[in-house]
């Protein structure tokens, strides 16, 4: 995942601000956001200006991950729980 390379997993939602969540989602050929997001992420043409992070968000201390699907810009970036990914390249994770 820190490589950069594009992996499949499969992992539970979560939500503590809505309180929802426990749907298992898989998702494949996706990549870890990298500290600063390379112009792949972005559409075509797409010039427009970047916006800065408003705050830290401190993956090590929350224990989430940011992954994003760099075949399809139109989808939004996704945060993931360490301890709720089930399956990472094919291989069931044990917490």
């Amino acid at each position: 995942m820190e490589t950069g390379k594009p992996f499949s997993m499969s992992y539970v939602t979560y939500d503590t601000t809505r309180g929802t969540g426990g749907e298992l989602r898989s998702v494949t050929n996706w990549c870890k956001v990298q500290k600063d997001l390379d112009t792949e992420v972005r559409a075509p043409g797409d010039t427009g200006k970047r916006t800065e992070a408003r705050y830290h968000p401190d993956h090590w201390t929350n224990a989430t991950v940011n992954i994003y699907n760099p075949n399809n810009y139109k989808q939004h970036i996704t945060k993931v729980r360490w301890p709720l990914i089930t399956i990472f390249n094919g291989k069931r994770v044990i917490n």
